[in-house]
Parts: structure tokens; sequence; C-alpha cells
């Protein structure tokens, strides 16, 4: 079982794609489609009008202890999965 996850938010959106996930002292899990993920997540902050929020993007993670700069308690949606699913973390 991981002790933490990653993921890259778009905040205005609520999706994210999911990076990693860290076992014990190592980060792994990676999916391997992970860039084809990304871009369908820059294509929906791109096409809806977010305006300049569509550079709002933030690192989020399961357990955010000494990364400061990490989002760890929001409501998002996955992307690169048909239909994309509502999951809460935190």
């Amino acid at each position: 079982m991981a002790n933490n996850r990653m993921w890259l938010v778009h905040r205005p959106s609520g999706k994210a794609v999911f990076l990693g996930k860290r076992l014990g002292s190592e980060w792994s899990g990676t999916p391997k489609d992970v860039s084809d993920r990304i871009s369908v997540l820059f294509d929906v902050a791109e096409n809806h009008d977010y305006g300049l929020a569509r550079d709002d993007f933030c690192l989020a993670m399961e357990d955010c202890t000494g990364a400061p700069f990490a989002f760890d308690n929001w409501q998002y949606t996955t992307t690169g999965e048909v239909p994309l699913t509502s999951m809460k973390i935190g």
C-alpha cells in the first residue's frame, strides 16, 4: 500500500493527472501514458474559458508534510480515463 500519492492538478477545473506514488522511501508507479494524460489536462486548461487561470496548476499529495508548495485537500476528477471519475482525497 502506498504511503503517499502525487497528482498534477488544474485547480480551476479540478481535473488531475496521477504522477506516481511513494512506497517507503521511493517514488514509483508513474503510468506509462502519463504524457498523454498530461496533454489531455493541458487541453482542458486551454480549451475552456479560464482566462489567466488556464495556468493555475499545482502539485497535490495525500500527505504534504515537508512539502509546503503541495496541496492536500481538494475535490477533483482524473483525466485520461473515459468517463472522468470523481474522487475525494484528504
